[in-house]
């Protein structure tokens, strides 16, 4: 059988300077189609176009060679071709697993019960059930000027939050999801707003869809905003509390993002949203030649179990989403304390903070942890996996002597 090969392309926003290329990789398969041929977008780190002309050129070569397919040639590839095109070309063609734990021991490091007279305390419970209101009690903080950890009787923490009380300064350090994970639940997100729009729904339950993964753990609401829409549409799954913090806290003590600008973009991915649901319904009529309403019937069916299939392979999808990623990552451009490391292709992989200023500190960690509304659009909470912070904290009740524990809460128990 004859090898199909594919070739890469460039690509850059209107809105982003770095360059970034688009294939589809021959080696790879999409889990949503069982097919080869994944379509890969990775950031080349610079915004040189000669450079990333370069680049793309290196990357046609080891699309059209099969001999480097296999991941065995990666130390061949290694000798030939840039460092960057042979991590974006091999990656994930050996199944990896990331040490997230470990990335955060690296800054900060949990101290061990077996060699030091800490006691780790390990909250477990239904979500709601009040572990993380528990651990804001043994931490000391203050409901009425600080919000960490975050709380409501909705779905709230959906990361690992580490907690160590120690003397010193307060230091934080976050890890975020790989950029392969949040584009996959943005991808399903944005599959189930085609259906939802195939179905004729309104504009604000499409939206919703699109900014809702429907496992509550990626609600990209946070990061994007609502959108063009009614907030109404989200209140469902949102407890707001505190609600005097309202008037001490504003998305503007987070950093200058273009909201409008956002709302713009999901305006625009709403309308191409429903042309993919409406294109895709037509073609199958036509494919399937429906005359009757038990053809439509059929045709809804296929639709929904297919969905995937179908638009995986239109452009259009893709570009949806590309788009919708470009702004996500515009989030991580506010972050202009503290140290952030990443990815050859520029992906934040971790942060990390350290400070004498409570106030501060408590402030800047609620744009990993945060639920609150009013700062929408500028959260970084979805892509997070986990939060460590070390610093003096201490029970309220308690006045002479620092408890040595360190307090691990996580996601609810059913989440």
């Amino acid at each position: 059988m004859k090898e199909k090969f594919y070739t890469a392309s460039l690509s850059r926003s209107q809105d982003r300077s770095g360059w970034s290329i688009i294939f589809r990789h021959p080696a790879r398969y999409d889990d949503a189609t069982g097919k080869t041929g994944v379509r890969v977008r990775r950031g080349l780190g610079t915004r040189n176009v000669e450079e990333a002309e370069r680049m793309k050129e290196e990357l046609n070569v080891l699309l059209s060679e099969p001999r480097y397919w296999e991941p065995t040639a990666r130390d061949d590839a290694e000798k030939r071709f840039d460092p960057i095109v042979v991590d974006i070309f091999y990656h994930k063609l050996v199944p990896e697993k990331i040490d997230f734990s470990g990335s955060r021991d690296e800054f900060i490091l949990l101290p061990d019960s077996a060699t030091s007279d800490y006691r780790r305390v390990l909250f477990i419970g239904t979500t709601g059930a009040g572990k993380t209101t528990l651990v804001r009690q043994l931490i000391g903080t203050k409901p009425e000027i600080e919000r960490f950890p975050s709380t409501s009787t909705a779905k709230t923490t959906v990361h690992d939050i580490e907690i160590v009380l120690t003397d010193g300064l307060y230091k934080a350090v976050v890890t975020f999801a790989s950029s392969d994970e949040v584009r996959e639940h943005l991808n399903e997100c944005l599959s189930n707003a085609i259906l939802a729009a195939y179905r004729g729904a309104e504009d604000t339950q499409i939206m919703r869809r699109l900014l809702n993964h429907v496992n509550q753990r990626f609600r990209f609401n946070y990061i994007l905003g609502n959108g063009p829409v009614s907030n109404s549409a989200f209140t469902d799954d949102e407890d707001i509390e505190d609600e005097f913090l309202q008037e001490s806290l504003t998305g503007e003590d987070f950093g200058n993002i273009d909201i409008d600008h956002t709302n713009q973009t999901l305006t625009a991915a709403l309308a191409k949203i429903k042309d993919l649901a409406d294109s895709h319904g037509v073609t199958l009529r036509s494919e399937l030649e429906a005359t009757s309403e038990t053809d439509e019937r059929v045709i809804d069916e296929i639709f929904e179990e297919e969905l995937d299939c179908f638009i995986r392979e239109d452009e259009r999808f893709h570009e949806i989403a590309d788009t919708l990623m470009d702004e996500i990552e515009d989030r991580f451009d506010l972050l202009n304390i503290g140290s952030i490391h990443r990815t050859r292709q520029g992906w934040p992989l971790s942060w990390y903070w350290e400070t004498d200023d409570r106030q501060s500190f408590i402030k800047e960690i609620l744009r990993f942890s945060s639920n609150y509304a009013p700062l929408f659009g500028r959260l970084l909470t979805p892509l997070v996996n986990g939060v460590r912070v070390a610093g003096p904290f201490a029970p309220t009740w308690e006045n002479e002597v620092q408890p040595k524990l360190v307090l691990l809460d996580g996601e609810g128990l059913g989440h």
